[in-house]
């Protein structure tokens, strides 16, 4: 995967493909930008990942996807955002009767271990297409 660098502030402007209004991705992207009074100028929204990278593809305009999302294509390169992290928030949901089953508590017990130490990736296992 061909890893390229760019600011917020050289992307303003560009066109995009974005996922629907109210995916946490739109939304952390979108907050980024307001956050240094940058515009996003959606082009495209889409309602899958798959569909934002075929709508890339066919040069429709820059994607946004988790990094944890984007699948390394020949066609496709991955932009590393610098000078800013862009986050996004998760919750575990689950049904208060069956929180005490041990699948579940073994789940949020490790959920629990990776938050309290974030996976680091370098930029090899990026390039790797790993992260």
């Amino acid at each position: 995967m061909n890893l390229i660098a760019s600011t917020l502030r050289e992307l303003a402007g560009q066109p995009f493909v974005l996922r629907e209004r109210g995916s946490t991705t739109r939304r952390a992207f979108e907050a980024a930008m307001g956050e240094q009074g940058l515009r996003v100028t959606a082009v495209f929204e889409i309602e899958s990942r798959e569909g934002v990278c075929k709508a890339v593809e066919q040069g429709l305009g820059i994607g946004v996807v988790a990094d944890f999302e984007f699948v390394p294509h020949s066609n496709l390169r991955a932009l590393e955002i610098r000078g800013r992290a862009i986050e996004t928030q998760y919750s575990i949901a689950y049904h208060r009767e069956r929180a005490p089953s041990p699948i579940i508590k073994a789940f949020i017990d490790t959920v629990s271990r990776m938050k309290e130490r974030p996976a680091r990736v370098s930029k090899r296992q990026r390039r790797a297409g790993r992260g």
